[in-house]
């Protein structure tokens, strides 16, 4: 097994879903590579990062309820429907993204968000320059806007038509849209599918992905289809990985992936 598979099989081992046989080649290739090693160590380290948040409700799960409160059981049946999870998920996978998602999501709003700035606004935008932010604000961007903002560990573009919910510790939810990230430490994006993007130097992540459609009289369960891409991630400088419910993708400068329609993130040739 070479440096490539191990390292693939990395997250599977750190969360003890290798048979018995792959991991046992997994740990011999360890013993004698010290980058392989390594790989392993920041993925062991990111996994205790993770666990170790506490667990409260996200601003995400508050207004689920409010609009199904509002909207009622119409609503209700096209959120079950969006979020219905494919069956044919690889096993491995799927834990690792029930990890991530579970994890980062219950953190961010419980730490402050003390730094984010909105330092230029062009054209027309929801915010204006100089605006200081908190967890739970909403910044768009119009059609004839772009918006920068700014955390002491790098900086995020929004590009026109774009939504961002500000969270804690310099995290982003992208809403819809596209930006552009600059960050020296790790900085996470997540849409509204709960699909992440960790990125470290330069990326574009861009989430369009819509549902269309409901229920209609007479019509049970809702029809409900999607448009656009769900997430997408292009890497100027740096890395980034993407995380999905069918897995994840480790992306080098030049590098792009996006998430495929049975959410399962694919590299781009």
């Amino acid at each position: 097994m070479n440096c490539e598979e191990v390292v693939k099989s990395i997250p599977a081992l750190v969360l003890d879903e290798l048979d018995v046989e792959v991991r046992r080649v997994v740990e011999t290739h360890l013993e004698s590579c010290g980058a392989c090693r390594r790989e392993r160590e920041r993925e062991d380290h990111a996994l205790r990062a993770l666990r170790a948040f506490p667990d409260v409700e996200t601003s995400a799960a508050r207004r689920d309820a409010a609009v199904a409160a509002m909207s009622g059981a119409r609503d209700e049946l096209i959120e079950r429907s969006i979020m219905r999870r494919p069956a044919r998920w690889g096993r491995w996978a799927g834990a690792a993204a029930a990890v991530v998602v579970l994890a980062v999501s219950a953190a961010w709003l419980s730490w402050p968000s003390a730094g984010w700035q909105v330092t230029s606004v062009q054209g027309t935008a929801s915010v204006r320059a100089g605006a200081r932010v908190k967890s739970g604000d909403v910044i768009s961007s119009h059609e004839d806007g772009a918006v920068i903002l700014t955390f002491k560990t790098g900086s995020v573009e929004l590009a026109a038509m774009t939504s961002v919910e500000i969270l804690g510790q310099g995290n982003l939810r992208l809403l819809s849209g596209s930006v552009r990230v600059t960050s020296d430490e790790k900085m996470t994006i997540v849409n509204p599918w709960n699909e992440v993007a960790v990125v470290e130097g330069v990326a574009t992540v861009v989430s369009d992905r819509r549902a269309v459609g409901g229920s209609v009289v007479g019509q049970d369960p809702p029809q409900v289809r999607f448009e656009g891409d769900s997430l997408r991630a292009s890497v100027e400088r740096g890395q980034a990985t993407l995380w999905s419910a069918g897995g994840s993708v480790r992306l080098g400068a030049g590098e792009r992936a996006r998430v495929d329609e049975r959410r399962r993130p694919i590299v781009e040739k």
